[in-house]
């Protein structure tokens, strides 16, 4: 909505397909959101550590790129059997990119499958007449 504004007042400001540009119409560059980012992360973890004790519900966060962010939410979102189809869209990739490059497996979880279906199959080949 700003940039429409300025663009109204100075036609030549921000002539480009950037969504976001600078006080100069330049194009933001993506590090800048991931240093911002960074700053919120240490600003938030300086508030909570400098109380007596953490308040309730709240909690220190971890020291994350804001993209780790995007494989933290592929991987968290699949763990919870949601559906891939729906969280490539959110993310705004093909089910392949994403399990491909953002879903990283659990090897906790892993082992934990393959314990499930061990159990299920030998509990079928034990109660069959084989």
């Amino acid at each position: 909505m700003r940039k429409k504004e300025i663009q109204l007042a100075n036609r030549n400001f921000a002539r480009n397909d950037f969504l976001f540009v600078s006080e100069h119409s330049n194009p933001i560059k993506p590090n800048t959101y991931s240093k911002a980012f960074k700053r919120l992360l240490r600003q938030h973890n300086q508030q909570l550590e400098s109380l007596e004790k953490i308040p309730e519900g709240e909690r220190l966060l971890p020291d994350i790129t804001l993209y780790g962010c995007r494989h933290s939410f592929a991987t968290n979102s699949l763990a919870q059997n949601n559906d891939a189809a729906l969280i490539s869209s959110i993310m705004g990739n093909s089910v392949k990119t994403l399990l491909t490059f953002y879903a990283h497996p659990n090897q906790e979880r892993q082992r934990d499958m393959i314990n499930e279906y061990t159990d299920k199959t030998l509990k079928n080949v034990s109660g069959s007449n084989v």
